[in-house]
């Protein structure tokens, strides 16, 4: 829902950006103005939570590791609950 606002305001920018310096600015020129740190913080908070959590997934989460079973089946265990003989979360 923000990303469909987001984009109206880029188009509402060029498409009703005055023709003349001495112009009248249409009011959704005015409001893709307004708009637009609203743009660059959306777009700050979404790229930092999205690395927390890709770095937090690769460094803290469980590791898997796969094994083929006697009969050809794969075997699926995590690290943890291999070492501590605790059952993964």
């Amino acid at each position: 829902m923000i990303s469909d606002y987001l984009c109206c305001l880029r188009q509402w920018k060029e498409q009703y950006a005055p023709q003349e310096p001495d112009g009248e600015w249409n009011p959704l020129f005015c409001e893709a103005l307004e708009k637009k740190i609203l743009s660059v913080i959306v777009t700050w908070v979404v790229t930092w939570v999205l690395t927390w959590v890709v770095t937090w997934v690769f460094s803290c989460g469980p590791t898997f590791s796969m094994a083929t079973g006697a009969n050809g089946t794969i075997v699926r265990n995590t690290s943890s609950s291999i070492n501590s003989g605790v059952p993964p979360e």
